[in-house]
Parts: C-alpha cells; structure tokens; sequence
C-alpha cells in the first residue's frame, strides 16, 4: 500500500494506515494521522509526500480488499424492510375461501335445474 518511508514518517504502522483511509472514506470527517507531523517538513518534502498519499490512497481503494469491505459496510448499513402486516395473511386466507365459495357456488348452479339457475346470476 503506501510506501514505507511515508508510514514510518507518521509512525503507523500499514493496518493502522489502511484503517484511517476506510474510515475517512466511509465515515462523517477526513482524519490525517499526526498531521503536525507534515509542518515540520519542508514544503517540496510536504507536497511530495501528500502527493504520495493521494497515490497510495487511490489505489488501496481500487484494491479488492478496499472495495469488499466498503460493500459489506453498505449491506450492513441498509435498513431491514418493514414487517409484512398482520392481517396480511388474514385477508389472503378469506380471499381464499371466497375464491372457494364461488367456485362450489357455481357447482352447485350446474347441478340445480335450469329454472333454479336464474336465480344465481349476478348483475352487476
């Protein structure tokens, strides 16, 4: 991941480096370890070694480890769907034996004669 020389400058070690940057990338703030750190260098030593870092950053997120990690912290974080509603099945069951109803309903209109069977017509 990063170089060496860059950690070592900010004395952490490459797990610890790997941690910040997932939880700067996924969490509420940036954090940059030891920080007063960079203003003892010189500015030309500043700029390289930031500019080694936004390298080294890039690619530890491009990196499969990066990327499995951030997309089970997205899973983790979706919220659950809600409950289905009790009476949901309560409703399915009578739809059911409403369905049935009508269907022994017009068996028994088939078998009834046919000056019976008028009476079961529906008009909407």
């Amino acid at each position: 991941m990063t170089s060496l020389k860059s950690l070592q400058q900010f004395n952490i070690n490459e797990e610890t480096a790997k941690s910040n940057i997932f939880y700067s990338v996924t969490g509420p703030s940036y954090y940059i370890p030891n920080a007063k750190m960079l203003k003892n260098l010189a500015v030309g030593d500043r700029i390289s070694v930031i500019e080694s870092m936004g390298k080294n950053i890039k690619e530890y997120t491009a990196t499969k480890e990066f990327v499995e990690k951030y997309n089970q912290l997205r899973e983790d974080r979706k919220p659950t769907p809600p409950e289905e509603p009790k009476y949901s099945a309560q409703l399915k069951e009578e739809a059911r034996q409403v369905s049935r109803t009508v269907s022994e309903t017009e068996k028994s209109k088939q078998q009834m004669p046919k000056d019976q069977q008028a009476m079961f017509e529906v008009k909407l």
